[in-house]
């Protein structure tokens, strides 16, 4: 139940990010706002990836 509020927060957060990335400079779309969008999306990821694994040995392990 814990890992499932943590991954809606963190698609929460990233699309927090994206529409606020959307009031940056047009100069900074293929800099900044790129990896910070790079950045963001890789929360959920690694939350969907820690919640996959088989034990609490290897949840632990990654942390």
């Amino acid at each position: 139940m814990k890992i499932y509020i943590f991954g809606k927060k963190s698609m929460d957060l990233v699309e927090q990010i994206y529409l606020t990335s959307k009031a940056l400079p047009n100069e900074e779309r293929f800099g900044l706002i790129s990896q910070i969008k790079r950045c963001s999306v890789s929360i959920p990821s690694n939350i969907a990836e820690g919640a996959g694994r088989n034990s609490k040995n290897e949840q632990i392990l990654t942390k």
